[in-house]
């Protein structure tokens, strides 16, 4: 009897314990170089309920990055920060709390542009001029 309650508690230890295989998600550019990293937010807080990202203004939650990116994490929240991260030019992210992140465009920089109501980050004027 004690060593099915302790192959159990193993059991139950291994399997809550135990990091599963790490998540992926890409951001893809579509024909004319802009991808939107839209599917990785959304996708992240669907995943994982504890998560909450606030953008201001909103509509920088539907920005267009103009490169290809993947990331790799344990967790949800380690995709979004590292994607944020990787664009620390066109992004700026402050921590209300563990699971808690507010998104604001970086304003120190030019590699973040307002044009016609829409945030692209990274696009070059080649692309811009295709829009």
């Amino acid at each position: 009897m004690v060593g099915s309650i302790v192959a159990a508690i193993t059991t139950y230890l291994l399997a809550t314990l135990t990091p599963g295989p790490p998540l992926h998600f890409e951001v893809k550019v579509n024909s004319d170089g802009y991808g939107q990293p839209l599917g990785l937010f959304s996708t992240a807080e669907r995943e994982d309920p504890k998560l909450k990202l606030t953008f201001k203004p909103e509509g920088l939650r539907q920005a267009f990055v103009c490169e290809f990116k993947q990331v790799t994490g344990a967790k949800w929240k380690d995709l979004v920060l590292s994607y944020l991260d990787t664009y620390r030019e066109c992004f700026d992210v402050s921590a209300q709390g563990d699971d808690n992140y507010t998104i604001f465009p970086n304003r120190r920089s030019a590699r973040m542009t307002l044009r016609e109501g829409a945030y692209f980050c990274k696009c070059d004027s080649e692309a811009s001029a295709r829009q």
